[in-house]
């Protein structure tokens, strides 16, 4: 029997901690809780600054989804001809072996759903000999959002005709 005694010592009638039922615990006497009433003044403006917060994340949210239209992508292709850059030697080429002209492109979405892998052709017909193709591929065109790109070609794009293409686009 002397084993149960420390065993049961400190315990209620249904083995709580503190003595009998409704008695307070002993480590609930010294705690800082005890016959306080409410929150502090900290407690509440911390609880106002992270309701406010989470209110103007949801609004936005909301805001973003509703707002957005939902035109499906419209791609525009424009070459900036008075831009054309030139380089004597060529890209990676022998010396000797002619020009390279670098066409800067810009490319637009006038929808208002986003476009992934927009395939671009660009074709050149110089005045004289086969036409060139140059192909660029932009991963990802917001709805709304312009992309720079550039087109390589041995030709003058000036002195020939150029035409640009938008040839396909995943919808996400």
């Amino acid at each position: 029997m002397s084993d149960q005694a420390p065993e049961r010592a400190g315990r209620g009638e249904r083995g709580e901690p503190g003595g009998r039922e409704g008695e307070e615990s002993h480590s609930q006497v010294g705690s800082k809780n005890v016959g306080r009433k409410g929150r502090s003044r900290a407690e509440w403006v911390s609880l106002a600054v992270s309701g406010l917060l989470l209110a103007s994340l949801l609004g936005l949210i909301g805001y973003e989804h509703f707002s957005r239209g939902s035109a499906r992508p419209l791609i525009q292709v424009q070459p900036q001809l008075e831009a054309v850059r030139e380089d004597p030697d060529g890209q990676g080429r022998t010396r000797g072996q002619g020009v390279t002209y670098y066409v800067p492109v810009e490319v637009k979405n006038l929808g208002d759903q986003t476009a992934e892998d927009v395939v671009v052709e660009l074709v050149l017909q110089p005045p004289q000999g086969e036409p060139e193709r140059a192909e660029v591929t932009i991963h990802f065109l917001a709805g709304g959002a312009t992309q720079a790109t550039t087109a390589i070609f041995r030709s003058d794009p000036r002195r020939g005709t150029l035409t640009a293409t938008a040839r396909s686009y995943l919808e996400p």
